[in-house]
């Protein structure tokens, strides 16, 4: 079995504004490094053998957090990178709405359906996340493991463990520096263990 601990990364200033971010490539803000500390705190008695992180520097940022306590060295892996929103990226839901209609919603209900505008279709996005976690568990078995991205990668997966691919994606909370788990037996099938969890961050 290998055991993932799926960390979404601290807090940027889009993140904070409510903004769809992606390729844009922002660092963590100052409540976010207090956020990935007080995480890496939590997880500094795992033992954790590898920590992969998304290539954006958010990621990166958060991926060193997690790594120190365990004297490991980051791995980035470019497909675990945030689906790539194209023409929404710096917007907000209003502002999207504004200027695309009802498109933001009818993707909403079913990414399936609808193109973001100069972004990445969803059957890209289920099949990179799929293949990126198909190679961590290959390298990893028997392991536990740490892999900082982003909220889509994120709920992607859990929709893969869970076989569902589309209306409940974008009902699945991710939170900034949030820890959710999975027990993979096989690489595409295993147990969420647990979900969103914030505990550590406290009044952060």
């Amino acid at each position: 079995m290998v055991r993932l601990f799926l960390i979404r990364h601290g807090e940027t200033s889009w993140n904070r504004e409510s903004r769809y971010i992606s390729s844009i490539d922002l660092d963590l803000t100052e409540k976010g490094k207090a956020q990935v500390l007080a995480l890496s705190k939590r997880l500094a008695g795992e033992s954790i053998s590898r920590v992969y992180s998304s290539p954006l520097r958010r990621a990166r940022q958060t991926a060193r957090a997690i790594a120190e306590p365990h004297g490991l060295r980051v791995k980035v892996l470019r497909d675990l990178r945030e689906v790539d929103f194209g023409f929404w990226e710096g917007l907000t839901y209003g502002e999207i709405k504004g200027r695309y209609g009802d498109l933001i919603d009818r993707w909403s209900s079913d990414p399936t359906s609808v193109a973001i505008p100069g972004g990445e279709s969803w059957l890209e996005v289920v099949e990179r996340v799929r293949e990126v976690f198909r190679k961590i568990f290959r390298e990893n078995p028997e392991s536990k493991v740490a892999v900082v991205t982003h909220g889509g990668v994120i709920k992607c997966m859990i929709s893969n463990i869970l076989d569902t691919d589309r209306l409940s994606l974008w009902k699945i909370r991710q939170d900034s520096a949030s820890l959710t788990i999975v027990d993979l037996v096989e690489p595409d099938k295993g147990t969420l263990s647990l979900l969103n969890d914030t505990c550590h961050l406290g009044n952060l």
